[in-house]
């Protein structure tokens, strides 16, 4: 038998192994990008495993970069966006012109290379 437990040590799932040694275990409830989790085993004797640690992937999309800001006085284009992603900022003709990462508080900025307007992206 196989147990999932969420960090909290809650069991979130369970399954029994198969023949071939796999299983499918459902989740009671969806998981969190980089959200942790413990798998462990008890065979038919009722002998314990120690637990497996696992982080569940990100498999979210950010949102659209927000609260961005552009002037025309060349200051740099700046916003907010999810922390660690990258922002890309092309022209009209779809044209990379630029590329930053968002800061741990969200917030990003780019400096100017080519005239304005920008195509947020």
């Amino acid at each position: 038998m196989i147990s999932v437990c969420g960090a909290s040590g809650i069991v979130q799932g369970s399954a029994t192994v198969g023949a071939d040694g796999h299983f499918t275990a459902p989740l009671s409830a969806a998981q969190l990008n980089g959200g942790k989790l413990l798998v462990g085993q008890t065979n038919t004797a009722g002998h314990v495993s120690p637990n497996a640690s696992l982080v569940v992937p990100d498999v979210t999309g950010p949102d659209a970069p927000s609260q961005w800001v552009l002037t025309s006085d060349g200051a740099p284009l700046s916003g907010h966006a999810e922390a660690g992603s990258t922002v890309q900022v092309r022209g009209a003709d779809n044209t990379l012109l630029g590329t930053t990462v968002a800061a741990a508080d969200g917030t990003f900025s780019l400096e100017s290379r080519t005239p304005y307007p920008f195509v947020m992206g």
